[in-house]
């Protein structure tokens, strides 16, 4: 028996998602890491709260990278 996804958008945004980004989110947002895995996999509606903090997690990461880019040009050559 195939499950029918009802939500494809989800999945795109899952393959955006580092592999513990789910327990992250059970942990921001309230929901068990269980139905967040059920939401990504497009079998569940996303809402509003999980989807914004995917939002902030991406920025997060996005900012981090940056700064980290910046302190490899700073360093000193030896």
């Amino acid at each position: 028996m195939r499950t029918v996804v009802k939500y494809p958008a989800n999945r795109e945004v899952k393959k955006k998602l580092k592999h513990g980004d789910t327990k992250v989110l059970a942990n921001r947002t309230g929901y068990k890491k269980s139905t967040i895995g059920v939401i990504l996999n497009g079998h569940r509606r996303m809402p509003d709260m999980i989807a914004t903090e995917i939002i902030k997690l991406i920025e997060e990461r996005s900012a981090l990278a940056q700064k980290m880019n910046q302190l490899v040009q700073e360093k000193p050559q030896s």
